[in-house]
């Protein structure tokens, strides 16, 4: 009997030693797959923001060119300005001048046409 009792206590043991390997087993297997995944998502995470910084540059980047071509059109428009502001000048000084021949041509006109009645009233 005590046989019996012994030979079923070895039994039951070796049960629980099957199970803790079965256990320690499955434990290894989640703990090995739950690796895994948290290792996808660092990867994914990792590739995500390699993405965000690539698209950062590339902004930083379309922002610097697009500041740069700002201030060449603003260099542009002041330069523009002034070439018209100069032409305007230029405008106005030859409108005076015209402005005073067509006077100097009427003045000579009248006096032609003073010095012809004086010599018509002197014949």
């Amino acid at each position: 009997m005590l046989e019996g009792k012994n030979q079923q206590c070895l039994d039951i043991q070796e049960s629980q030693d099957q199970a803790k390997e079965e256990y320690a087993r499955a434990l290894g297997d989640v703990q090995t797959r739950f690796k895994q995944e948290k290792e996808k998502e660092v990867a994914a995470l990792r590739q995500e923001l390699a993405e965000m910084r690539n698209s950062q540059e590339k902004v930083k980047s379309e922002d610097y060119e697009l500041k740069m071509e700002n201030n060449k059109l603003k260099a542009e428009a002041k330069e523009a300005t002034l070439t018209l502001d100069d032409l305007a000048r230029q405008i106005q000084d030859g409108q005076a001048a015209l402005n005073r021949t067509v006077l100097e041509k009427d003045t000579r006109i009248e006096a032609l046409k003073l010095e012809k009645g004086q010599l018509e009233g002197a014949s």
